[in-house]
């Protein structure tokens, strides 16, 4: 089978990360896989290459551009399946795709759609009747959908993402965890969203003595690649609260198993979220996971006080309360948690389930 994968590009991002380890679950099937993008990243690159993965990047002058080139880049390789992630790849999928295509299509949406959108968001999101499926990454992004197109219920798939489950696993030797200072980690680039300005408020509320170890990897550079105002506050919130010794900002790591391995626990402060990869890595690393209590499917796989914790992500006292939570749980409790987050993992997030979901959708 022969089948193209449209994404934004390559760089650090969730759903660049899901969509090269599908281009490669379906290359080591056998089939004829490619990848086209349309700006600059290249993060994951290796990883396609590694595996021999043609990845071609498509210039554009406009939007208008951007849409013909791919227009007619598609329908020259007329293939068997295009699979788009991503809202701006949808679009250029689904525009490929009419007024006839031999293919089957798939497009996605995988980011959480807010209350309040632009009535023309509203009238893209229709042309999703076109395309064979619609594959959301959580339930309650899913539901979503279907408030603004119900006609899309018989087409609406959710699949969570998947992960090497043989690659993320907590460490052989746990025996000097948790550590002390606990450690905490937070992997998200640097957009409002993710909420880094919570958990600064969140830690100036508690006593230096008493902090965590607390270290956010992730891009300082916004979701455009342009835009580093988001960092640029965040590392002004920390001093002006008197945590710029309790946080520490890191670029974003190609190997993140490490990461998790020497971790204690995961937070994600964001406000909104798909299904984040971070959450799923290190739940299948073992690790305690701390988000918001009505973000993305948070309450379908933390149990408060059995592998994690819920907050309100409004609040950085919420926040604050979460964080010591985690920290007070005594050893035996720990242990308990991470085989919960590893067990939940290997439910719901494993490869295999992953590949196979979008295998049959494709039959």
């Amino acid at each position: 089978m022969k089948i193209v994968f449209l994404i934004d590009n390559l760089d650090s991002g969730g759903a660049e990360r899901q969509i090269v380890l599908l281009a490669t679950l379906f290359h080591t099937a056998g089939n004829d896989v490619s990848v086209l993008g349309y700006c600059k990243g290249d993060f994951y690159l290796p990883e396609l290459q590694k595996h021999n993965i043609e990845y071609r990047m498509i210039d554009s002058n406009s939007a208008i551009d951007r849409l013909l080139k791919f227009r007619k880049e598609i329908r020259k390789r007329n293939p068997d399946a295009l699979i788009a992630f991503m809202y701006t790849p949808s679009i250029l999928a689904e525009f490929a795709s009419v007024p006839f295509r031999r293919w089957k299509l798939i497009v996605s949406e995988r980011s959480y759609i807010p209350k309040i959108i632009p009535l023309s968001t509203c009238v893209v999101k229709h042309f999703h009747i076109i395309a064979d499926y619609v594959v959301s990454n959580s339930h309650r992004n899913a539901a979503r959908v279907l408030e603004i197109v119900p006609s899309l219920r018989s087409k609406l798939k959710v699949v969570y993402n998947g992960l090497d489950l043989n690659h993320f696993k907590p460490a052989d030797d746990t025996a000097e965890h948790p550590h002390s200072p606990f450690r905490i980690i937070c992997v998200a680039s640097h957009q409002e969203n993710k909420n880094a300005i919570g958990c600064i408020k969140a830690l100036s509320q508690i006593l230096p003595a008493e902090r965590p170890s607390f270290v956010w990897y992730g891009s300082k550079r916004s979701a455009s690649g342009v835009d580093y105002s988001a960092y640029l506050n965040a590392v002004a919130m920390a001093k002006e609260y008197g945590v710029e010794d309790s946080i520490r900002f890191e670029e974003p790591e190609q190997n993140l198993l490490p990461v998790y391995q020497n971790a204690d626990a995961l937070i994600l402060p964001s406000f909104i979220e798909g299904l984040s990869n971070v959450v799923c890595e290190a739940m299948a690393c073992g690790l305690p996971v701390l988000m918001g209590e009505n973000v993305s499917d948070s309450t379908r796989f933390i149990q408060p006080g059995i592998n994690g914790f819920l907050f309100d992500p409004e609040s950085p006292a919420s926040i604050k309360d979460s964080i010591l939570s985690v920290m007070k749980v005594n050893r035996d409790q720990w242990a308990a948690m991470r085989k919960v987050s590893r067990d939940t993992a290997e439910n719901l997030f494993s490869q295999k389930v992953f590949f196979e979901s979008y295998h049959a959708l494709l039959q």
